[in-house]
Protein backbone atom coordinates (compact mmCIF):
# COMPACT_ATOMS: atom_id res chain seq x y z
CA UNK A 1 0.00 0.00 0.00
CA UNK A 2 1.44 3.32 -1.07
CA UNK A 3 1.80 5.93 1.58
CA UNK A 4 0.88 9.28 0.35
CA UNK A 5 2.84 11.31 3.04
CA UNK A 6 6.17 9.20 2.33
CA UNK A 7 5.79 9.51 -1.75
CA UNK A 8 5.33 13.67 -0.90
CA UNK A 9 8.07 13.79 1.14
CA UNK A 10 10.30 11.50 -1.29
CA UNK A 11 9.90 14.88 -4.10
CA UNK A 12 11.03 17.40 -1.35
CA UNK A 13 14.13 18.97 -2.04
CA UNK A 14 14.33 19.92 1.55
CA UNK A 15 13.67 16.30 3.04
CA UNK A 16 16.34 14.59 0.65
CA UNK A 17 18.58 17.44 1.58
CA UNK A 18 18.63 16.36 5.38
CA UNK A 19 18.22 12.75 4.09
CA UNK A 20 22.30 13.55 2.98
CA UNK A 21 22.83 14.71 6.18
CA UNK A 22 25.66 13.71 8.57
CA UNK A 23 23.68 14.37 11.24
CA UNK A 24 20.70 12.31 10.19
CA UNK A 25 19.69 9.54 13.28
CA UNK A 26 16.86 6.96 12.89
CA UNK A 27 15.24 6.90 16.76
CA UNK A 28 13.78 3.54 15.93
CA UNK A 29 16.81 2.03 15.42
CA UNK A 30 17.88 0.31 19.20
CA UNK A 31 21.09 0.97 20.61
CA UNK A 32 21.88 0.63 24.29
CA UNK A 33 21.73 4.01 26.22
CA UNK A 34 25.15 4.85 28.08
CA UNK A 35 25.04 2.62 31.46
CA UNK A 36 26.84 3.47 34.82
CA UNK A 37 28.84 0.80 36.91
CA UNK A 38 26.59 -0.69 39.67
CA UNK A 39 27.76 1.16 42.97
CA UNK A 40 27.03 1.45 46.58
CA UNK A 41 25.07 4.31 47.72
CA UNK A 42 25.76 5.34 51.80
CA UNK A 43 24.39 7.82 53.40
CA UNK A 44 27.07 9.19 56.15
CA UNK A 45 25.98 10.87 59.23
CA UNK A 46 28.78 13.05 61.01
CA UNK A 47 29.15 15.27 63.59
CA UNK A 48 31.33 18.13 64.44
CA UNK A 49 34.82 18.07 64.98
CA UNK A 50 34.52 20.80 66.98
CA UNK A 51 32.24 23.94 67.16
CA UNK A 52 28.87 21.87 68.45
CA UNK A 53 27.75 24.70 70.38
CA UNK A 54 26.51 27.70 67.98
CA UNK A 55 26.37 31.43 68.82
CA UNK A 56 26.55 34.08 67.25
CA UNK A 57 29.21 34.40 64.70
CA UNK A 58 30.39 31.01 65.78
CA UNK A 59 32.29 28.71 63.49
CA UNK A 60 31.68 24.46 63.26
CA UNK A 61 33.99 22.07 61.57
CA UNK A 62 33.36 19.14 60.05
CA UNK A 63 35.70 16.26 58.99
CA UNK A 64 34.63 14.56 55.69
CA UNK A 65 35.31 10.45 55.99
CA UNK A 66 37.71 8.97 53.37
CA UNK A 67 34.50 6.77 52.21
CA UNK A 68 34.22 7.09 48.47
CA UNK A 69 32.98 9.48 45.97
CA UNK A 70 30.73 12.44 47.76
CA UNK A 71 27.89 13.31 45.16
CA UNK A 72 26.07 14.81 47.85
CA UNK A 73 26.20 17.09 51.10
CA UNK A 74 23.54 18.02 53.45
CA UNK A 75 24.07 20.23 56.39
CA UNK A 76 21.46 20.16 58.97
CA UNK A 77 20.46 21.90 62.08
CA UNK A 78 17.56 22.52 64.33
CA UNK A 79 15.92 25.69 66.25
CA UNK A 80 14.77 25.42 69.31
CA UNK A 81 12.27 27.17 71.24
CA UNK A 82 12.53 27.67 74.92
CA UNK A 83 9.83 28.76 77.26
CA UNK A 84 10.52 30.04 80.75
CA UNK A 85 7.50 28.77 81.96
CA UNK A 86 4.02 27.74 81.07
CA UNK A 87 2.69 31.15 81.21
CA UNK A 88 4.99 31.71 77.96
CA UNK A 89 4.06 28.79 75.82
CA UNK A 90 2.52 28.62 72.71
CA UNK A 91 3.10 29.30 68.89
CA UNK A 92 6.39 31.06 67.97
CA UNK A 93 6.86 31.73 63.99
CA UNK A 94 9.96 31.46 62.27
CA UNK A 95 10.05 33.78 59.39
CA UNK A 96 10.48 32.82 55.81
CA UNK A 97 14.69 33.20 54.81
CA UNK A 98 15.38 33.16 58.59
CA UNK A 99 18.23 30.30 56.95
CA UNK A 100 20.16 33.03 55.62
CA UNK A 101 20.77 35.04 58.66
CA UNK A 102 22.00 31.75 60.69
CA UNK A 103 24.43 31.23 57.87
CA UNK A 104 27.29 33.75 56.57
CA UNK A 105 29.22 31.38 54.76
CA UNK A 106 30.44 27.96 54.35
CA UNK A 107 33.68 26.91 53.18
CA UNK A 108 35.26 23.62 51.85
CA UNK A 109 38.88 22.74 52.84
CA UNK A 110 41.17 20.76 51.12
CA UNK A 111 44.13 20.17 54.14
CA UNK A 112 43.15 23.46 55.63
CA UNK A 113 42.87 25.44 52.73
CA UNK A 114 40.25 26.68 51.08
CA UNK A 115 38.82 25.40 47.88
CA UNK A 116 34.93 26.80 47.53
CA UNK A 117 33.07 29.29 49.54
CA UNK A 118 29.37 29.47 49.61
CA UNK A 119 28.05 32.82 51.22
CA UNK A 120 24.46 33.92 52.00
CA UNK A 121 24.18 35.66 48.88
CA UNK A 122 25.75 32.70 47.08
CA UNK A 123 23.43 30.14 48.44
CA UNK A 124 20.43 32.76 47.42
CA UNK A 125 21.71 33.58 44.17
CA UNK A 126 21.86 29.63 43.47
CA UNK A 127 18.74 29.31 44.59
CA UNK A 128 16.96 31.83 43.06
CA UNK A 129 18.25 30.39 39.91
CA UNK A 130 15.83 27.36 39.97
CA UNK A 131 12.95 26.08 38.48
CA UNK A 132 10.28 24.99 40.57
CA UNK A 133 10.21 21.41 40.61
CA UNK A 134 14.21 21.76 41.89
CA UNK A 135 13.37 24.54 44.22
CA UNK A 136 10.54 22.96 45.98
CA UNK A 137 12.50 20.69 48.11
CA UNK A 138 14.93 23.38 49.28
CA UNK A 139 11.72 25.76 50.20
CA UNK A 140 10.39 22.55 52.33
CA UNK A 141 14.18 21.92 53.54
CA UNK A 142 15.10 25.47 55.25
CA UNK A 143 13.56 28.27 53.36
CA UNK A 144 9.54 28.53 54.29
CA UNK A 145 8.09 29.80 57.39
CA UNK A 146 8.48 27.42 60.62
CA UNK A 147 6.09 27.32 63.67
CA UNK A 148 7.42 26.02 66.93
CA UNK A 149 4.79 25.28 69.76
CA UNK A 150 5.28 24.91 72.83
CA UNK A 151 2.95 23.75 75.86
CA UNK A 152 2.62 23.76 79.31
CA UNK A 153 3.75 19.86 79.42
CA UNK A 154 6.67 20.75 76.96
CA UNK A 155 8.91 24.16 76.95
CA UNK A 156 10.98 23.16 74.52
CA UNK A 157 10.55 21.98 71.18
CA UNK A 158 12.66 22.88 67.76
CA UNK A 159 12.06 22.31 64.02
CA UNK A 160 14.73 21.04 61.41
CA UNK A 161 16.51 22.62 58.76
CA UNK A 162 18.64 21.01 55.70
CA UNK A 163 20.30 22.90 53.42
CA UNK A 164 21.90 21.41 50.37
CA UNK A 165 25.63 22.58 49.63
CA UNK A 166 26.73 22.19 45.88
CA UNK A 167 29.45 23.45 45.53
CA UNK A 168 31.05 24.02 41.83
CA UNK A 169 32.43 20.23 42.32
CA UNK A 170 28.92 18.66 42.62
CA UNK A 171 27.19 19.98 39.21
CA UNK A 172 28.57 17.20 36.87
CA UNK A 173 29.17 13.40 38.02
CA UNK A 174 33.29 13.60 36.31
CA UNK A 175 33.84 16.12 38.39
CA UNK A 176 32.41 14.77 42.37
CA UNK A 177 34.92 14.34 44.66
CA UNK A 178 36.53 11.29 44.97
CA UNK A 179 37.35 11.82 49.28
CA UNK A 180 39.04 8.36 49.65
CA UNK A 181 42.16 9.06 47.01
CA UNK A 182 42.43 13.18 48.29
CA UNK A 183 44.10 14.65 50.55
CA UNK A 184 41.69 15.40 54.03
CA UNK A 185 38.56 17.32 52.84
CA UNK A 186 36.37 19.16 56.00
CA UNK A 187 33.72 21.60 55.74
CA UNK A 188 33.77 24.86 57.90
CA UNK A 189 30.42 26.46 58.85
CA UNK A 190 30.41 29.88 59.96
CA UNK A 191 27.32 31.11 61.82
CA UNK A 192 25.48 34.90 61.77
CA UNK A 193 22.64 35.49 64.41
CA UNK A 194 21.40 32.67 65.60
CA UNK A 195 20.11 33.46 69.21
CA UNK A 196 17.49 35.52 69.45
CA UNK A 197 14.53 36.53 71.55
CA UNK A 198 11.70 36.51 70.22
CA UNK A 199 8.96 37.46 72.73
CA UNK A 200 8.98 37.87 76.20
CA UNK A 201 10.82 34.44 78.24
CA UNK A 202 11.09 32.93 74.96
CA UNK A 203 14.41 32.24 73.49
CA UNK A 204 15.00 30.66 70.07
CA UNK A 205 18.60 29.26 69.18
CA UNK A 206 20.55 26.86 67.06
CA UNK A 207 21.74 23.50 67.90
CA UNK A 208 22.68 19.99 66.99
CA UNK A 209 24.60 21.26 63.50
CA UNK A 210 25.11 17.94 61.32
CA UNK A 211 26.43 17.08 58.13
CA UNK A 212 25.14 14.13 55.74
CA UNK A 213 27.08 13.10 53.12
CA UNK A 214 26.13 10.95 50.14
CA UNK A 215 28.88 8.49 48.98
CA UNK A 216 29.22 6.45 45.69
CA UNK A 217 31.60 3.41 45.94
CA UNK A 218 32.32 1.26 42.72
CA UNK A 219 33.75 -1.87 42.45
CA UNK A 220 36.88 -2.76 42.48
CA UNK A 221 37.65 -2.92 38.84
CA UNK A 222 35.64 0.08 38.47
CA UNK A 223 37.40 1.58 41.25
CA UNK A 224 40.83 0.88 39.57
CA UNK A 225 39.72 2.00 35.91
CA UNK A 226 38.97 5.52 37.37
CA UNK A 227 42.10 5.99 39.61
CA UNK A 228 43.73 4.71 36.40
CA UNK A 229 42.14 7.14 33.67
CA UNK A 230 42.04 10.19 36.17
CA UNK A 231 45.32 9.95 37.51
CA UNK A 232 47.56 8.78 35.10
CA UNK A 233 49.33 12.07 34.03
CA UNK A 234 51.10 13.69 36.85
CA UNK A 235 48.07 16.47 37.76
CA UNK A 236 44.47 16.13 37.02
CA UNK A 237 42.75 19.44 35.52
CA UNK A 238 39.17 20.28 36.30
CA UNK A 239 37.22 22.91 34.27
CA UNK A 240 34.75 23.98 37.55
CA UNK A 241 32.63 26.93 38.54
CA UNK A 242 33.23 28.70 42.03
CA UNK A 243 31.75 32.19 43.48
CA UNK A 244 32.40 35.25 44.46
CA UNK A 245 30.96 38.66 46.06
CA UNK A 246 32.12 41.75 45.30
CA UNK A 247 31.93 44.55 48.12
CA UNK A 248 28.45 45.35 48.60
CA UNK A 249 27.26 49.17 47.79
CA UNK A 250 24.19 50.50 50.29
CA UNK A 251 22.51 53.85 51.14
CA UNK A 252 20.37 54.30 53.86
CA UNK A 253 16.65 55.52 53.59
CA UNK A 254 15.04 57.75 55.74
CA UNK A 255 11.72 59.13 54.01
CA UNK A 256 8.29 57.55 53.71
CA UNK A 257 7.71 58.65 50.14
CA UNK A 258 8.79 56.22 47.65
CA UNK A 259 11.82 57.25 45.55
CA UNK A 260 13.59 56.33 42.46
CA UNK A 261 16.92 54.88 43.96
CA UNK A 262 20.36 53.86 42.39
CA UNK A 263 23.44 52.24 43.72
CA UNK A 264 26.07 51.25 41.86
CA UNK A 265 28.95 48.57 42.32
CA UNK A 266 32.08 49.15 40.64
CA UNK A 267 33.82 45.28 39.72
CA UNK A 268 37.04 44.48 41.38
CA UNK A 269 37.09 41.16 40.47
CA UNK A 270 39.25 40.09 37.20
CA UNK A 271 38.26 36.34 36.73
CA UNK A 272 36.00 34.61 34.15
CA UNK A 273 32.59 34.94 34.93
CA UNK A 274 29.64 33.03 33.65
CA UNK A 275 26.83 34.60 35.41
CA UNK A 276 26.23 37.90 37.25
CA UNK A 277 23.61 37.59 40.15
CA UNK A 278 22.28 40.74 42.10
CA UNK A 279 20.83 40.61 45.18
CA UNK A 280 18.96 43.56 46.69
CA UNK A 281 18.20 43.67 50.20
CA UNK A 282 17.32 46.04 53.04
CA UNK A 283 17.72 46.21 57.06
CA UNK A 284 15.03 46.84 59.48
CA UNK A 285 13.48 49.74 60.36
CA UNK A 286 15.11 51.89 63.24
CA UNK A 287 13.30 51.56 66.36
CA UNK A 288 12.80 55.31 66.60
CA UNK A 289 13.41 58.28 64.39
CA UNK A 290 16.57 57.81 63.49
CA UNK A 291 19.05 57.85 60.57
CA UNK A 292 20.82 54.63 61.96
CA UNK A 293 18.46 51.77 60.11
CA UNK A 294 17.73 48.75 61.85
CA UNK A 295 19.95 45.27 61.52
CA UNK A 296 19.53 42.89 58.81
CA UNK A 297 17.92 39.50 59.36
CA UNK A 298 15.39 38.90 57.13
CA UNK A 299 17.23 38.76 53.83
CA UNK A 300 14.06 38.95 51.72
CA UNK A 301 15.21 40.33 48.21
CA UNK A 302 13.88 43.66 47.16
CA UNK A 303 12.71 43.96 43.79
CA UNK A 304 15.13 45.83 40.96
CA UNK A 305 13.36 47.95 38.59
CA UNK A 306 16.42 48.42 36.23
CA UNK A 307 20.29 46.94 35.91
CA UNK A 308 22.71 48.91 33.61
CA UNK A 309 26.09 46.79 33.25
CA UNK A 310 28.76 48.97 31.37
CA UNK A 311 32.85 48.76 30.94
CA UNK A 312 35.50 50.54 28.79
CA UNK A 313 33.10 52.98 27.11
CA UNK A 314 30.50 50.04 26.02
CA UNK A 315 27.49 48.99 27.75
CA UNK A 316 26.63 45.55 27.78
CA UNK A 317 23.06 45.66 28.69
CA UNK A 318 20.30 48.09 30.30
CA UNK A 319 17.08 46.51 31.24
CA UNK A 320 14.17 47.13 32.66
CA UNK A 321 12.50 44.89 35.48
CA UNK A 322 10.01 43.21 32.61
CA UNK A 323 12.95 42.26 30.29
CA UNK A 324 14.96 41.32 33.60
CA UNK A 325 12.20 38.31 33.90
CA UNK A 326 13.88 36.90 30.56
CA UNK A 327 17.22 36.80 31.82
CA UNK A 328 17.55 32.90 32.08
CA UNK A 329 17.60 32.08 28.63
CA UNK A 330 17.56 28.27 27.49
CA UNK A 331 19.10 26.67 25.04
CA UNK A 332 15.96 26.49 22.50
CA UNK A 333 15.15 30.43 23.12
CA UNK A 334 12.46 30.53 25.67
CA UNK A 335 13.79 31.37 29.50
CA UNK A 336 13.23 29.48 32.65
CA UNK A 337 10.50 30.31 35.21
CA UNK A 338 12.17 31.86 38.38
CA UNK A 339 12.00 29.98 41.69
CA UNK A 340 9.03 30.88 44.26
CA UNK A 341 6.40 33.57 42.70
CA UNK A 342 4.34 32.58 45.65
CA UNK A 343 6.17 31.14 48.28
CA UNK A 344 6.96 34.70 50.38
CA UNK A 345 11.11 33.90 50.43
CA UNK A 346 11.07 36.60 47.27
CA UNK A 347 14.29 34.96 45.61
CA UNK A 348 12.57 35.59 42.44
CA UNK A 349 13.13 39.45 43.03
CA UNK A 350 16.95 38.28 42.96
CA UNK A 351 18.16 38.79 38.81
CA UNK A 352 21.01 37.68 36.85
CA UNK A 353 22.88 38.35 33.86
CA UNK A 354 23.58 35.22 31.86
CA UNK A 355 27.02 35.38 29.24
CA UNK A 356 25.72 32.02 27.93
CA UNK A 357 22.80 29.99 28.27
CA UNK A 358 20.72 28.45 31.30
CA UNK A 359 22.66 24.99 31.38
CA UNK A 360 24.09 23.41 34.31
CA UNK A 361 26.13 20.78 32.22
CA UNK A 362 27.87 22.94 30.10
CA UNK A 363 30.06 25.92 30.15
CA UNK A 364 28.38 28.21 27.50
CA UNK A 365 30.47 31.46 27.80
CA UNK A 366 32.05 33.37 29.94
CA UNK A 367 33.24 37.09 30.52
CA UNK A 368 37.20 37.59 31.41
CA UNK A 369 36.86 41.02 33.34
CA UNK A 370 40.74 41.19 33.37
CA UNK A 371 41.08 43.84 30.41
CA UNK A 372 37.85 45.50 30.86
CA UNK A 373 38.12 49.01 32.53
CA UNK A 374 35.65 50.53 35.26
CA UNK A 375 33.26 47.56 34.80
CA UNK A 376 30.22 49.24 36.67
CA UNK A 377 26.98 47.57 37.59
CA UNK A 378 23.90 50.10 38.38
CA UNK A 379 20.37 49.19 40.12
CA UNK A 380 17.80 51.41 40.20
CA UNK A 381 15.03 50.38 42.43
CA UNK A 382 11.96 52.04 45.04
CA UNK A 383 12.85 52.81 48.15
CA UNK A 384 10.75 54.34 50.67
CA UNK A 385 10.85 53.82 54.79
CA UNK A 386 8.01 52.29 55.92
CA UNK A 387 7.39 55.59 58.79
CA UNK A 388 9.06 58.97 58.22
CA UNK A 389 12.70 59.50 59.86
CA UNK A 390 12.89 56.07 60.61
CA UNK A 391 15.82 54.95 58.65
CA UNK A 392 16.41 52.11 56.33
CA UNK A 393 19.63 50.57 54.93
CA UNK A 394 19.13 49.10 51.30
CA UNK A 395 22.46 46.89 50.21
CA UNK A 396 23.46 45.52 46.95
CA UNK A 397 25.41 42.47 46.67
CA UNK A 398 26.84 41.36 43.33
CA UNK A 399 27.45 37.12 43.23
CA UNK A 400 29.80 36.29 40.43
CA UNK A 401 30.03 32.37 39.34
CA UNK A 402 33.04 32.21 37.95
CA UNK A 403 34.98 29.63 35.39
CA UNK A 404 38.18 28.13 37.45
CA UNK A 405 40.18 25.40 37.07
CA UNK A 406 41.16 23.49 39.99
CA UNK A 407 44.42 20.32 39.61
CA UNK A 408 44.33 17.65 41.53
CA UNK A 409 47.90 15.73 42.20
CA UNK A 410 47.81 12.58 41.42
CA UNK A 411 50.89 11.57 43.60
CA UNK A 412 49.54 13.25 46.77
CA UNK A 413 46.00 14.07 46.18
CA UNK A 414 46.77 17.67 46.74
CA UNK A 415 43.29 20.00 45.75
CA UNK A 416 43.92 23.42 44.46
CA UNK A 417 42.93 26.53 42.16
CA UNK A 418 45.06 26.29 39.34
CA UNK A 419 44.11 29.41 37.52
CA UNK A 420 40.99 31.42 37.17
CA UNK A 421 41.75 34.00 34.32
Amino acid sequence: MANVQNNSNANSSLVNTMLGSDSLMNPNVYSTAMIAPPHALTYSPMDPSNGSVVADSSTTSFQINKYGIISQILFSYEKQKVSAAAGDVGTTSVVVNDVFSVIDKVELLSSSRVISTLTRYDLMAQFSSLPQDNFTPIDEGCVKARDIVTAAGNLTNSVKYTIPLVFGFMLKQNTQLNASFLEPLSIKVYYGKTTLPLVTNNVISVINPKLMVRYKNYQEEATAKILAENFSNPTLNMLLCRYYDENRSSVVVTSSTPALTTLQVELKNTDCVEDFYFVLVKSKESAAPSSIPGAYESFTPEPITNLKFSGSGQEFCNLDEAQLNYGRIGSYGFSHALSDTVGGSNLHNIKSFQTGIYDEHVVSNCMSLREINNPLVEVQFMAASDTDTHATEYSLYVVEKCTSIYSVNSATGSLSISLSN
